[in-house]
């Protein structure tokens, strides 16, 4: 076995000569920033590669201390009204007292302030939560309207609006609508007969006119349609959902006409008219079923 003498000798070196190369420096490990807040095991497990995003708290942060402002508020119960009301109700809300101000009057005089103390505290006329009552937006008419467009055989004055007060107090929900939905005349019709059945002699009364003084069904239907004509109310009918929604679509379409003929009305304005135009009780009523 060759020793370090025979080395040497084959590769020309003197004894005291050592190359760079064979003295090989072992590296130093790179050194590793401590993790704080992680325990020691964790962090063998990260590697030569740490996170790159801290998953830990360096440092724990406290709140400041809460400073003292001076004594306690105090507070009183405000009165206020709500603008949306109509009653004028008068309610009371918990609100800072206000504190006692000098009144400003560009004199350097000394003024006396404002006994707040003893003073009642006003009423609000401002409630910030009014903003959000909001109301819905239900069509209107005049009576000549009514009289010309929208007058009906089968649904009277006072049901159409009654039939839009419902809609206005439950925001177009149709089922809540239809389940409150009471109608009852202030006075019920008396029966009226066609002047022409007044204006007719005896005898043709008396032929008309069965032997037990019985009307036949087809007369006393055309004279109950005559007269539901004629008067500004009608009794009350059981009306369904599809009902409800027919009479007030077709009143909406109608008015929205008036208002803006249909060669002038925007895309969506006319979009909205067919929708209303084209409602067919009967096909939803089959649908449904």
């Amino acid at each position: 076995m060759a020793s370090r003498k025979d080395v040497q000798d084959i590769m020309g070196l003197s004894a005291g000569e050592t190359t760079k190369s064979a003295v090989q420096k072992r590296p130093k490990p790179a050194l590793q920033k401590k993790l704080l807040g992680v325990n020691r095991e964790v962090a063998a497990l990260y590697g030569e590669r740490p996170p790159p995003v801290a998953i830990y708290e360096e440092k724990k942060s406290y709140r400041a201390k809460r400073q003292s402002t001076g004594p306690a508020k105090k507070w009183i119960q405000q009165p206020f009204t709500n603008p949306s009301r109509s009653d004028g109700l008068i309610l009371k809300h918990w609100r800072r007292k206000p504190l006692p101000r000098a009144p400003l009057d560009g004199s350097g005089d000394d003024t006396p302030m404002d006994d707040v103390e003893n003073q009642d505290p006003q009423i609000e006329t401002e409630y910030e939560f009014a903003k959000y009552n909001v109301q819905v937006e239900i069509p209107t008419y005049t009576d000549e309207e009514y009289d010309t467009h929208l007058r009906s055989d089968d649904w009277s004055r006072e049901e159409t609006d009654y039939l839009l007060e419902m809609v206005r107090e439950f925001y177009y929900r149709w089922p809540l609508i239809y389940d409150r939905y009471d109608f009852q005349p202030s006075a019920k019709p008396e029966p009226q007969h066609s002047a022409a059945s007044t204006t007719t002699n005896g005898a043709a009364d008396s032929a008309a006119i069965k032997s037990d003084d019985t009307p036949s069904t087809s007369q006393s239907t055309e004279e109950t349609s005559t007269a539901l004509s004629t008067l500004p109310f009608a009794p009350p009918k059981t009306r369904s959902v599809e009902d409800l929604k027919a009479r007030f679509y077709a009143l909406s379409a109608t008015l929205m006409s008036l208002r803006t003929p249909i060669p002038t009305m925007t895309p969506s304005e006319f979009s909205l008219h067919e929708t209303l135009t084209r409602y067919d009780p009967h096909l939803e009523t089959s649908r449904k079923r």
